[in-house]
This record gives structure tokens, sequence and C-alpha cells, in this order.
């Protein structure tokens, strides 16, 4: 026994404790800190919650005092804007969008047009502008000297902690650059991520959703038509016993000469008490119209009736090389049989995190067998080596732009099947999307498609890209790519000649400044934090 050990051994243990109860009392303190913290963020998203109707309503004053003019310019990065071809045949229409840059979601109003042939933008700023808007659609049409409707769409805080959706209808006239809001009753509830295109001389929208980041969301699936000619609209009811596509947002829906044809879609279910679970649907319907039936011996109408017409609903199963299952992709029709799909992005979805894989490949789809083919430049060296012979048969055969030869069934890429496991992720380096197009050298994505020869450019991996056909030239601009914790929005622009089919030819590059990313970049330090206080509690 040594003298004094006894009364060493208790000052190592009161300091052991004391050194416990300041770690204890420091995790506390850090906690405390962190509680007032949220309280504060609590305080800051009501106060947000409170002005999001001033902060609207303070648009809309500010929007009837514009000085209409015109200046040039380049649109900032955005994606989920709307984005037309102009019925003169030289120009594009891009409104409105959203870009998070890891602080702020910001909303636009502006208006840009895009000459196709000078390579050109210009903002055109007017007066009675729709208040900024993203996830709304549009649509252009050709009588009146040119008609741009647009509809729906939704509005975020700065924050982020509130949204508000939509359900009005603008026109914007062509010719005199003047917009209009038509104050029609009957209008489909709020929303954003329907889908709407114009059809005869009738507006037809489908589905989409709402949250209001209180309850739970919701999606719909309802079909509305609006008659230009009459100004009115009318909703097409069908009986619990009729088959109609399941409720969704972000489908893509492309007219097909006397139907439209409706692809996909993303939705939300619930699989506990405030916990959702992302749905990718897979599906493929057309819908059809045909003259009113008479009402029954009761008075009854028939399903689906509105504007006069009878509208039906079939499902139809796709062929060819089928995509992989993602949602965010744009697909636009060529003409009435051929459209182009381009993108999107798979989710990988736990409880507590999501991965999105980014997609670049493109698709032709032929509507009216609604069969898919792989897009695919043309090598023009290898083309002029091919024999006569050989360029005869298959320019006999391949009536689809970048597409496999038809006639040819085996060598069609495998179909992925439905039940597929996730897709592999397509690298998507932060780096590579500020650099701009050359960047992107070929698809990125695992999905059916062949890529192309090295050294090709080829648009980067993105969902909620904006597309549209022009002139038999593919536009393709800005969109969102994720990586890590970073989510950058693009403002790079490609065309794309389908008649060739040989190049993607850029036209804008991303900027590296309006790109920037200003959010933080990983919390795993706070975790730390958190789980080594909680451990030395414990041990006491």
């Amino acid at each position: 026994h040594t003298p004094g050990s006894e009364s060493m051994g208790k000052r190592e243990n009161a300091t052991e404790r004391r050194q416990r109860r300041e770690k204890k009392a420091q995790v506390k303190k850090t906690k405390e800190a962190k509680a007032r913290k949220g309280e504060e963020a609590e305080r800051a998203r009501e106060k947000d919650e409170e002005d999001i109707d001033a902060i609207l309503k303070q648009l809309e004053l500010d929007a009837k005092k514009r000085n209409p003019h015109v200046e040039a310019g380049i649109p900032s990065p955005r994606s989920s804007a709307s984005f037309v071809a102009h019925p003169n045949g030289e120009e594009i229409i891009l409104f409105g969008g959203e870009h998070f840059n890891g602080r702020r979601t910001l909303l636009f109003d502006d208006l840009w047009i895009y000459n196709v042939r000078k390579r050109e933008w210009r903002l055109v700023v007017c007066e009675n502008t729709p208040p900024p808007r993203c996830a709304h659609q549009a649509c252009v049409v050709a009588r009146n000297g040119g008609e741009m409707w647009v509809f729906g769409g939704e509005f975020s805080s700065p924050s982020g902690n509130q949204f508000h959706h939509y359900n009005d209808l603008w026109l914007l006239r062509l010719d005199t650059m003047v917009w209009e809001k038509a104050d029609v009753k009957g209008a489909p509830s709020p929303r954003s991520g329907h889908r709407m295109c114009a059809w005869r001389r009738m507006l037809v929208v489908f589905g989409g959703f709402h949250d209001n980041a209180r309850k739970a969301p919701k999606y719909f699936n309802d079909l509305h038509v609006f008659d230009m000619d009459a100004m009115a609209w009318a909703r097409a009811e069908y009986p619990a016993i009729v088959i109609v596509p399941e409720v969704r947002s972000a489908s893509q829906l492309v007219p097909s000469g006397d139907s439209m044809l409706l692809f996909g879609g993303y939705s939300k279910t619930a699989v506990k008490a405030e916990i959702y679970r992302g749905k990718i649907h897979t599906d493929v319907w057309r819908l059809t119209a045909a003259p009113e039936p008479p009402p029954d011996k009761n008075g009854k109408k028939a399903p689906g009736c509105a504007a006069g017409l009878q509208w039906t609903w079939t499902r139809v199963k796709p062929s060819g090389v089928i995509p992989s299952d993602r949602c965010g992709c744009t697909t636009v029709a060529r003409n009435a049989s051929t459209a182009v799909m381009f993108g999107g992005v798979f989710d990988e979805e736990t409880d507590d995190a999501i991965k999105g894989h980014f997609y670049n490949e493109g698709f032709t789809i032929h509507l009216d067998a609604v069969k898919y083919f792989a897009l695919e430049l043309r090598q023009k060296a290898a083309r002029d080596a091919e024999p006569e012979r050989e360029r005869t048969r298959r320019s006999k055969h391949q009536t689809l732009p970048g597409a496999p030869d038809s006639s040819d069934e085996e060598d069609l890429p495998r179909a992925a099947a439905a039940a597929a496991p996730a897709p592999a992720p397509a690298p998507a380096p932060a780096a590579a999307a500020a650099a701009g197009p050359a960047a992107a050298a070929g698809p990125a994505s695992a999905g059916p498609g062949p890529a192309p020869a090295a050294g090709q450019v080829w648009p980067s991996p993105r969902m909620n890209a904006m597309m549209v056909v022009l002139g038999g030239t593919l536009y393709l601009y800005g969109g969102t790519v994720e990586h890590e914790d970073r989510q950058l929005t693009l403002s790079d622009m490609f065309s794309l000649d389908l008649g060739k089919c040989d190049r993607w030819v850029p036209l804008q590059d991303n900027d590296p400044q309006t790109a920037q990313w200003l959010g933080e970049e990983s919390s795993s330090s706070d975790d730390s934090d958190d789980d080594d206080g909680s451990g030395s509690e414990d041990s006491d």
C-alpha cells in the first residue's frame, strides 16, 4: 500500500467527474444555441409566410408601372421556365423560371426573345406582366397575329419556406407584346407541374400538384379544356369505374395528329405520418376526342365530356429502346408523328436522403406506334465511306432522325425492363457543369442508348431543361443538375439539326459567376458534434 494513493485516486475520480460535467454543460450550451437558432429560423419563416401575399401584391403593382422597352442581354440561369416557338418561324420565347443559389430562391417574370438566325437574345419589358413563376405552362397559336397563353405555376418566398400556386390564365399578344389577364370562371384549381398543349382551338390541361408546405402535397389527374373562341373552361368528369391515368405532376403531354400522348410523371405517396415516398410513373396514355354524344334518358352526360367533345383515355404499350425510369425529362413534338425526349433524373430515396442520378440521353419517339429510338449522332465520315447500296437501303427504311434502322429489330438495343435496378449515376461534377459545353463530351448516363464518338459535343446531364423544335432544329436551354450538396442551375444552350442529326451546336456557355453556389456544402461536422456530446452524457 502506497501512502497517499487513496487520496490520489479520489482526486482522479473527481477530475474525471468535473470534466464530464463541463463537457455536458458544453453540450447543453451547444444544444440550447441550436434551439435558439431554430426558433429564430422559425420566426423568420413565420414572418416570411406573413409577407408572401404582400410580396406578390407589391410585384403586381411594380409590373403595372414598368416602362415598356427592349434591351439586349442574356437570360440568367434558370429551370422550369416556358420555352416556345414564335409563329414567325425565327424566334423562341422564354418566360419565367426559377434559380436556387443555395441561399435564396429566385423566381422570374422576365420575357426573353431569341432570334435563331442572328443568335441573339433581347429582353422585352412589358407592363402588366404576370407575376413571377416557375413550373407553369405556355402554348403558342398562330391566330390573331400570334398568341402565347400561360396558365398556372408557382411562386416561392425567397427562403423557400412557403409556396403560392396560381390558377390564372394570361394571354400575350405577340403582334403588340401586350399582356392580358383572362378573368374566366371555372378554371382548374391552383397548381404547378401540370401539362398543357394547344389542340385545335383549345388548350388541354392535365394533372399537376399543389403544396403549401403546411399540408400534405396534393397531386391531380383531372382534365380541363379551355375553348379559346368561347373563352370558357370546362372539366371532363369521369366516374370511378372509368380507368384514367393516376394522379401525377411533371408528365409529358404532346399532340399527335388527332390525339395527344401522355408520358410518365411523378407523384408522392405517404408511407407513414408526414413521410412521403416519390413514385416515378412510366405508363403511356393516348387521349382522344370525339363529338359529345347526347345525354341518356335521365339527362346525364356521358363520361369525359367537355367543350362539346367526349375525351377518352386509353393506355398504350410502348416499344423499342424504352428509357430507364426517370422524371424531370423534357419531351417536345417535332411534328404530328415524332417527338424528342432529353435528360431527366432518377432519385434513390431513403428515409433521410435522396441521391439523384442525372441523364443526358436523347430519344426520338414515333408517336403513332409509341416506339422509342435512341438519339444518335450520325457520323459523316463513316457515312461517306458507306457503300452506295447500303446507303440506299438505309435511306429507304430509316425515317426517324437519329434513330437506328427500324427495319432491323434485332439491331435495336434491348429495352430497359420496368423493374430494372436503379440506373448507374451520371457523373456531373460541378466544375464540368459550370465550364460549358466543351466539358460535356458524350452522354454520361447509363441508359440503353449508344454513346457518340469521343470528342463530340453533347449537353451535360440535367433535369427540368427547356426545349423546343423550330424549323426542324431542336433547341435546348438551361435546367438543373446536382453535385453532392450543390444544386447548379444552368444557362447553356445548344441546337441540333434533326434532319442532319450530326452534331450538337453550342450556342451559349454557362456563366460561372451567375451559376455560383452560395449554400453550405455539408452539415456533417454539426452531426459529429452532437454524436460526441450524447456519448459523454450517457457515460456518467
